[in-house]
């Protein structure tokens, strides 16, 4: 019960106290007006760092894929490991590499006159299980390094081919039925 008197005088005394201010015109009209015109470029300064924080984020992202398959891809090469299979059939490699989650492919990019494959083995691109398929230039005397692999999610890889220089060696990249492949030389 004493409680409620307490609680009674002092919320008359607020009333009170606060029923004896006024607000000026001045006051009101501040409070009462809309704000949109100081809120509105705020607003629009933090949308627009938003979307180029995205952006930035899904340029750097996607360019670090690029280089780090690029340079995964140029490590392998230079390793020049030994061939799994010794083949000139893509279809008797694709039986020994049973591992893979995806069908080998003969690419467009070979001319089947001036190119020929002499084997293939399991090696790993963005830590996937991939094909890396031995290929000898008839023309140029010269074997090449070529890649099969997923592409991978975070990757954006176009249908025309883009060739990086990393260690020393040429790469170019392209997408192709939905595999990524790479041309190391």
């Amino acid at each position: 019960m004493m409680n409620s008197d307490r609680q009674n005088k002092l919320k008359k005394k607020m009333v009170n106290y606060y029923s004896g201010i006024n607000l000026t015109n001045e006051q009101i009209e501040e409070l009462t007006s809309p704000r949109m015109e100081k809120s509105r470029y705020p607003m629009l300064a933090y949308t627009f760092a938003s979307v180029l924080l995205i952006l930035c984020v899904f340029f750097f992202t996607t360019k670090n894929t690029l280089l780090s398959v690029t340079e995964e891809i140029a490590y392998n090469h230079k390793t020049n490991m030994q061939i799994e299979v010794a083949s000139e059939s893509l279809s008797e490699i694709s039986l020994h590499l049973n591992r893979l989650d995806f069908s080998l492919i003969n690419t467009t990019f070979f001319e089947n006159d001036k190119w020929r494959l002499i084997g293939g083995r399991y090696c790993s691109i963005g830590g996937k299980i991939a094909a890396q398929l031995k290929v000898f230039n008839i023309t140029e005397q010269k074997t090449y390094t070529f890649y099969q692999a997923k592409i991978p999610s975070n990757l954006n890889i176009e249908r025309e081919r883009k060739t990086l220089h990393v260690d020393g060696v040429d790469v170019t990249l392209w997408r192709e039925n939905g595999l990524l492949l790479g041309l190391a030389r």
